[in-house]
């Protein structure tokens, strides 16, 4: 029978954390535990917190004193103490659909081996969840001009990165995502620890690792908010040097086709959006892309000044 240990990472999410928690005990399928890690919060979280501290399904909570502000690291900390060979990070500003677990699980029984397993999200931008609301897959589809993620599928895990996750993070967030344990704390411990996307890297890596199985339908909500962790920490130039070294982590691998097509898009689409407004990350930026790979910065570089010189009109990912 598939088990599942559920990591709950929080930081200043309390006003949230009750739902989220509540989307979690309340799954349809009960062969689950429950770590809850709060990462120093500076609002009423622990409060909320402790008001599960008894419940049957809570194995663990655990406080750091100090804030990290590393998602990878809460997430090494929370899978370590985690029983189940089967890992759903449920972020804790995000809601999930009961059944949930009941259908990750049905999938990953089907297979024989270890896969990643991820649904459709909804874009949430309201307080309360809302049907009418933007789908992944119809954001997604969009941009590639496809309905890869109309139907449920899997996928060699190669060759979802070369065919879509090279470009963009196709799992949607990690809510909506279920990993194996092993195959996560072997990619984790050797991660290069990111503020912004830190899951995207992971991905890939995992997906090197294990096939894909994706189901259509929507079981989760990916919520949208000023205060959410992407929106509120670091800077543009941050952002900026993640996705350079994601493009090197990309441009080296060998099963990767059409290399100077993503140094382009990764140019247009991550790169160099805004940077000539935000004029003062232009010498840090290139000092760190020169550093990091000379050969994969001077294509960079090249498709900037195009860009530049043609006023080329970029068709934006969301």
């Amino acid at each position: 029978m598939i088990q599942f240990s559920i990591i709950i990472p929080n930081y200043n999410h309390s006003k949230y954390l009750r739902e989220r928690i509540e989307s979690v005990i309340n799954q349809s399928y009960q062969n689950f535990e429950i770590i809850i890690l709060d990462d120093a919060s500076t609002d009423n979280s622990r409060e909320v917190i402790e008001n599960y501290r008894t419940h049957a399904k809570v194995k663990a909570i655990i406080y750091n004193e100090t804030n990290t502000g590393l998602q990878s690291l809460q997430w090494i900390k929370g899978i370590e103490a985690a029983s189940f060979d089967w890992i759903w990070v449920a972020e804790s500003d995000d809601i999930a659909e009961p059944n949930f677990l009941n259908d990750a699980a049905a999938e990953i029984g089907n297979q024989n081996k270890a896969v990643i397993y991820y649904t459709d999200s909804y874009h949430m931008k309201s307080a309360e969840k809302d049907p009418s609301q933007v789908k992944f897959s119809s954001m997604k589809g969009n941009y590639f001009n496809t309905g890869h993620w109309n139907i449920n599928y899997s996928e060699d895990g190669i060759v979802e990165i070369d065919t879509y996750m090279k470009y963009v993070c196709t799992i949607n967030n990690v809510s909506c995502c279920v990993v194996p344990k092993k195959e996560a704390l072997d990619v984790l411990y050797q991660f290069p620890h990111m503020i912004f996307y830190n899951d995207w890297l992971f991905y890939i890596q995992m997906l090197e690792r294990c096939p894909v199985v994706y189901s259509a339908s929507c079981q989760n909500w990916y919520r949208i908010h000023q205060e959410s962790h992407f929106s509120t920490r670091g800077t543009g130039l941050i952002k900026r040097k993640e996705c350079f070294n994601i493009l090197c982590y990309l441009y080296k691998a060998p099963y990767i086709t059409g290399k100077n097509q993503l140094v382009r898009f990764f140019t247009e689409q991550y790169l160099g959006i805004g940077i000539w407004k935000e004029r003062k990350y232009i010498v840090p930026l290139f000092a760190f892309c020169l550093k990091r790979s000379p050969a994969v910065f001077l294509k960079f570089l090249t498709h900037l000044l195009v860009i530049k010189i043609t006023r080329k009109k970029i068709k934006y990912i969301f």
